[in-house]
């Protein structure tokens, strides 16, 4: 599935039609994606009804093998989404998995790793980061290291299901 959504999926980066991910549903566990994630993004731009809508054709293709991914990294976006795909999980008895995306291994690296992104894009480091012009990418916070299965936990406590279910 890698080597397909580098080959044939590529568009600026790497992905899996859904037509793909069907080829192989006996093979494959799905999660629902962090933010840029489709169920997410219908939460975030379209409305609650059409994130249901989306999670019940997973659910319908996929069935126990679906998991509704939950991150904390302490975005205003994440609390925005986080309730309500625990709510649409719970109502539609989809497992609830918590993940984190991982973008350095130290949270101290997290400075570093923003200059790469500088150097990357051509941009100054004192350049907000944000959308549009004036601004440059980068992350909002030093929130993307690699968290220990203790820090995990600590970030999971109140859904501890989330944190059982990884495994």
């Amino acid at each position: 599935l890698s080597s397909i959504a580098h080959i044939e999926g590529f568009y600026y980066v790497p992905r899996i039609d859904k037509e793909i991910l069907l080829k192989y549903a006996n093979d494959i566990i799905i999660t629902s994606g962090g933010l840029y994630g489709e169920i997410s993004q219908l939460i975030l731009n379209e409305g609650e009804k059409k994130a249901e809508e989306a999670l019940l054709w997973w659910k319908d293709k996929f069935g126990a093998d679906l998991y509704v991914e939950l991150m904390r990294h302490n975005q205003e976006d994440e609390d925005r989404v986080n309730p309500v795909l625990i709510n649409l999980a719970k109502k539609h008895a989809v497992k609830l998995v918590a993940t984190n995306n991982t973008y350095y291994i130290n949270q101290e690296d997290a400075n570093a790793h923003d200059i790469l992104l500088c150097v990357k894009d051509g941009e100054k480091q004192a350049t907000p980061i944000g959308k549009g012009r004036g601004y440059r990418y980068g992350l909002p916070n030093e929130e993307y290291y690699f968290k220990s299965t203790e820090e995990m936990k600590k970030l999971f406590a109140d859904i501890p299901e989330a944190i059982s279910n990884v495994q």
